[in-house]
């Protein structure tokens, strides 16, 4: 046990010396020493730093509610946040009905020839778009030999229709 003297020695020393100990703290921090003895902390003491932040998200959620529900709702009708939200939502509809296509695969098939498929006019490689023989939402799977490289007008009318083969 640290004596009164030693602690009262200790409180006055933080206190006089603020500037020195930011800089000793922050050296400490991240050094080696510092995050492997933070990683140790951790993994010991997981269960009770869980239990200890969940109450405060939850408190801190409960009286900010409202502004963070609305902070998000604007945040999703901006063009990034459209975009993200459009990118998960395709992701989500992939892992559901399965799929294997990389985009790896996507430029070597839209590269193969620079002709659009439906319409069959010349067009750069770049200005193909991905179409979905079967579509992916009439239960067309995400996978190669479900992919064609339409120009985006063709694509545009194409749509959802499942062609007639």
């Amino acid at each position: 046990m640290i004596s009164e003297r030693k602690r009262a020695y200790n409180c006055e020393y933080r206190r006089t010396h603020k500037e020195q100990r930011k800089v000793h703290d922050y050296k400490y921090i991240h050094s080696e020493k510092g995050q492997r003895r933070r990683r140790e902390h951790r993994i010991e003491h997981n269960e009770e730093i869980k239990m200890q932040s969940r109450p405060r998200k939850k408190k801190f959620y409960k009286l900010h509610r409202d502004e963070m529900i609305a902070k998000a709702k604007a945040y999703q009708k901006t063009p990034e946040g459209r975009a993200i939200a459009a990118v998960c939502h395709n992701r989500y509809r992939s892992r559901i009905k399965g799929g294997d296509l990389t985009k790896a695969r996507w430029m070597e098939i839209r590269d193969r020839s620079p002709i659009c498929n439906a319409c069959g006019r010349f067009v750069e490689c770049e200005n193909l778009s991905m179409d979905h023989i079967i579509p992916v939402s009439k239960g067309g799977l995400h996978t190669a030999s479900n992919i064609q490289a339409l120009c985006l007008i063709c694509n545009i009318k194409k749509g959802a229709i499942v062609p007639v083969i």
